[in-house]
């Protein structure tokens, strides 16, 4: 008798485990039937032995008999199949920073090597470097390993345009297989920016401040006088009239008066003369007349007229309406939701107080004309500078600053502001410089130039400028800004951060420095726009390379990128095509 084993069961097993052989059988063959175990594993061919052990037997002559031991190899023929999934990721962009992509690349059987798996990301409609961030690389599966995921960055940007594509490939297993039906994923960048119209100013109404029925202004009947119950009248001389708790009319006449209402909704005239004039606590009407006066409407919704006279007014607080009137008046709306217009002369205006207070007050302010300065300080204000050279202070939080006719300077500050320069060469700041970074949350301003040659600065944040008419220059500062020169002749400087460039008709003029990120110039007429280069760069310099989608002006030896020109073939860019800064 031959005892049989296998020497390893998790390979192959054998149907029987031992062999008997006797007088009536000794001459014929017995058959072992030897079954291998299949599975899953990427473990390669195994070899092992079916043990056959020293014979026993009753005639001591066949004892110890002692055949060869029988060699097997169970040949694998199990493989990693190496697969990306799923087959399309798509999601919104957003308007900064990066969006990961998160793709899983899976191995369909764990295996006992470790499986190098190589893949790479191609454009299809998007940009490497602008629309996301390319990735080349390789993967390497542990034993026992399926799944690891490959993260690819989106970039985001506030510009409106179509979905964009980029795609996923595995180019290479090593221990492994590419499965050819999984081979690719697809990227989809969908678009969460909406088309901004053309220059915003053209859809703002402007106030008529004779009818008083201005948005955000008092209506005709909040402006009138109250009705009162006596009136007290001074002299020539230099009066004091004091009211009581009573609404009264108070008229200084002739000489510097001091008015004092008091409680009660009171009318103060103050006539001829330097008056000095405190409304009290109620809604009062104040009329200072000719002179230069000193009007303070302390607490209650009161109306002020300055009319003649280098007036100040402090509206107190309450909901005031102040009209400064001839010459130069300084005038402070202070707490509440205040309508100033400092009418003739070169005013002063400010919507809150001097000690930066009013930071819920929305404030409706109206430069008049002469070259005023107007200054919304904290609030949602709205600032008109009418006519004249003005300049315009939108102060904290998101105001809309319009300068109207005149060669206006404008600042947004602080807050997402919408700035429009309307009638005359203007320039526009959208808002403070500062020492903020590079794609943080700075503020975001619309800025427009209107008619005239204007000089129109973002500053930080991811601002949308425009040109419109005239011959103007525009600046996007920090972070990725969307610029549109409009109508004329005008000159775009991205500055800092990956900026879209429209120049609008009209010869216009690209400005592109190394060190300030990647520009996307979205209508360059071959012929007729140039390309400026700045930061002693020269065409020798340069490499022109023709992408998917556009142009790429790179520099040679540091393989910056510059710029993207849209719907332009490299072949048509050449020398004729770029200016020098200063030439």
């Amino acid at each position: 008798m031959l005892n049989l084993s296998s020497s390893n069961t998790a390979e192959g097993t054998i149907d029987k485990s031992s062999l008997t052989f006797n007088a009536g059988n000794w001459n014929t063959a017995q058959t072992v039937t030897i079954t291998g175990k299949d599975d899953s594993i990427v473990d390669g061919d195994i070899a092992y032995q079916i043990i056959t052990a020293a014979a026993t037997s009753t005639d001591s002559k066949y004892n110890n008999f002692n055949p060869v031991d029988i060699n097997v190899t169970n040949t694998d023929n199990d493989s990693a199949n190496v697969s990306i999934t799923p087959a399309t990721v798509s999601q919104a962009e957003g308007n900064s920073g990066t969006i990961a992509y998160t793709f899983t690349i899976n191995v369909s059987n764990p295996s006992v090597v470790p499986v190098t798996v190589a893949y790479t990301t191609d454009n299809a409609s998007a940009t490497a470097g602008s629309d996301y961030i390319d990735n080349d690389g390789t993967i390497i599966f542990n034993p026992g390993e399926t799944s690891k995921s490959i993260t690819v960055n989106v970039v985001g940007d506030i510009i409106p345009e179509a979905d964009e594509i980029f795609t996923l490939n595995l180019i290479s297993a090593t221990n492994g297989t590419i499965n050819l039906s999984g081979k690719q994923s697809t990227g989809i960048i969908t678009n969460d920016d909406v088309e901004e119209d053309d220059c915003f100013c053209e859809q703002i109404v402007y106030p008529n401040l004779d009818t008083l029925t201005g948005e955000g202004g008092p209506n005709r009947s909040q402006v009138l006088p109250n009705t009162v119950s006596s009136t007290k009248d001074g002299t020539v001389n230099n009066d004091t009239l004091t009211g009581t708790n009573l609404s009264e009319e108070l008229i200084g006449l002739d000489g510097d008066d001091l008015l004092l209402g008091n409680a009660g909704n009171d009318n103060l005239i103050g006539n001829a003369g330097n008056d000095t004039a405190f409304g009290g606590s109620d809604r009062d009407w104040i009329s200072a007349n000719e002179g230069d006066d000193l009007l303070n409407g302390n607490l209650g919704d009161d109306v002020f007229n300055g009319n003649a006279g280098n007036d100040t007014v402090r509206g107190g607080q309450g909901d005031d309406f102040v009209r400064g009137g001839g010459e130069n008046d300084l005038i402070w709306g202070d707490i509440g939701e205040d309508t100033v217009a400092g009418d003739k002369g070169n005013d002063t205006v400010f919507g809150g107080n001097s000690e930066g207070g009013d930071s819920l007050g929305r404030d409706l302010l109206f430069g008049g004309s002469g070259k005023d300065l107007l200054n919304g300080n904290a609030g949602h204000d709205t600032l008109f500078g009418d006519e004249g050279n003005d300049t315009a202070h939108g102060g904290n939080n998101d105001d809309i600053v319009v300068g109207n006719v005149g060669d206006d300077m404008l600042f947004g500050d602080k807050g997402n502001d919408s700035l429009c320069g309307s009638e005359g060469n203007d320039t526009i700041y959208g808002g403070n410089g500062s020492t903020v970074a590079i794609g943080a949350n700075g503020d975001r301003d619309c800025i427009c130039g209107g008619e005239g040659n204007d000089l129109l600065f973002g500053n930080e944040g991811q601002d949308k400028i425009w040109g419109d008419e005239g011959n103007d220059t525009l600046r996007g500062g920090k972070d990725d800004d969307t610029l549109k020169g409009g109508a004329g002749s005008d000159r775009l400087l991205g500055d800092l951060g990956n900026d879209m460039l429209t120049g609008g008709s009209g010869r216009d003029f690209f400005v592109l420095s190394p060190g300030n990120g990647t520009d996307t110039i979205l209508d360059f007429e071959d012929n007729l726009d140039l390309l400026e280069l700045a930061g002693n760069l020269s065409f020798s310099q340069l490499s022109i390379i023709q992408g998917n989608n556009a142009t790429l002006i790179a520099v040679t030896q540091t393989r910056e990128i510059l710029a993207f020109i849209n719907s332009v073939q490299a072949s048509a860019i050449g020398l004729d095509d770029f200016i020098f800064a200063g030439s």
